[in-house]
């Protein structure tokens, strides 16, 4: 029997959306169960996110998440 799972693939705009609720929310654990994705890969997704090049994501449209990130790391 083959137990490996299969690697999700998420689009871009998924990645972004996510990331955008993360910025907005108190729990990145909830955002990460609420849209059914492992928390690590969600906390990989935002460290992205503070690299600017990044070519994963569109760093203008998160430009504002990047500073609610660390706005809420104070």
């Amino acid at each position: 029997m083959n137990n490996s799972k299969k690697q999700r693939v998420y689009t871009k705009e998924f990645k972004e959306e996510a990331i955008k609720l993360a910025m907005k929310s108190v729990s990145y654990a909830q955002v990460a169960k609420n849209l059914d994705i492992p928390l690590g890969t969600l906390y990989g997704w935002l460290e992205k996110v503070k690299k600017p090049s990044s070519p994963d994501f569109k760093t203008d449209n998160l430009i504002s998440s990047k500073a609610l990130l660390e706005e809420n790391k104070r």
